[in-house]
């Protein structure tokens, strides 16, 4: 793994172990210790928090990781089967409108039509009289700056 990479997601679960600790009881409970204890195991201690849980955590700084995180914990361990259900939906359309946006075979096809359309374009020649070109041969000569 990238190094860096591997010091956002210090980073990260610094933060997610913050909240959890933070955190009501019912939702402490409902996380394993195990995957508490990766997390701990894997943050960076010397990574100082540098948001406010008083000011609610929609309103926080949080990193990208740690959103990522926290949107896995809440719909793995925390909430309800119906509310997995929804995210599961969610999650199968965003898949398939990136699976439709990125279709190969589809982008494929568009770039050739673009290509056959731009073969069948006339192009439009322009032939410049002989003595036209000795005109702004001498228009250059003598008229440029």
């Amino acid at each position: 793994m990238n190094i860096k990479i591997y010091e956002e997601y210090q980073k990260a679960f610094a933060e997610v172990n913050y909240i959890i600790e933070n955190s009501e009881d019912n939702i402490k409970t409902k996380i394993p210790q195990k995957f508490k204890q990766m997390i701990e195991h894997n943050m960076d201690n010397q990574y100082t928090i540098k948001f406010n849980l008083d000011e609610g955590l929609n309103n926080c700084k949080l990193l990208k990781k740690t959103k990522e995180i926290l949107y896995f914990i809440y719909v793995v361990y925390i909430c309800d089967d119906v509310e997995k259900r929804k995210f599961l939906k969610y999650e199968m359309e965003v898949q398939k409108n990136k699976k439709e946006k990125y279709d190969i075979e589809k982008i494929f096809k568009q770039r050739q039509n673009e290509m056959v359309e731009n073969k069948l374009l006339p192009i439009k020649v322009k032939k410049e009289n002989w003595y036209n070109k000795i005109k702004n041969v001498f228009k250059h000569i003598f008229f440029s700056k």
